[in-house]
């Protein structure tokens, strides 16, 4: 199943209507939440979809680094009633000076729905404030 757009890049939450159909669809009545936060272009995606077999858009490197994911993105995992949400990555140049609101949000929001929160952090990053996000 198609993954669903539950926070978009403006911060709007709308469960009304798509968020509550796509529940419906998948039919999880007890679920568990994994989450995933890094930085822009670092994979998460691409990890999401091989450990669980989930299909969301990952960024294709003849265009270039770009912003792939915006906002919060929920996902079924494959043969297991897992909940997999793909948050948009930190440090996106494309947000300017409203990075580290958005980033603090969409963090808090993982962290208090989330059983299990995966960071993604690249090697070299380890031990460096920002970058391996030791303020988030």
């Amino acid at each position: 199943m198609d993954p669903v757009h539950i926070i978009s890049s403006a911060s709007v939450f709308d469960p009304e209507k798509e968020l509550q159909a796509w529940m419906q669809k998948v039919n999880c009545k007890k679920f568990s939440v994994v989450a995933i936060l890094g930085a822009q272009s670092s994979g998460k995606s691409t990890l999401l979809n091989k450990l669980f077999g989930t299909r969301y858009a990952v960024m294709e490197a003849s265009k270039g680094r770009y912003t792939c994911t915006e906002g919060i993105w929920l996902a079924k995992a494959q043969h297991t009633d897992v909940l997999i949400m793909d948050v948009e990555g930190t440090d996106s140049a494309k947000r300017g000076e409203a990075h580290a609101e958005f980033e603090s949000k969409t963090t808090l929001f993982s962290l208090a729905l989330s059983d299990i929160v995966i960071f993604n952090i690249h090697e070299k990053d380890i031990g460096l404030y920002n970058a391996s996000s030791y303020t988030l």
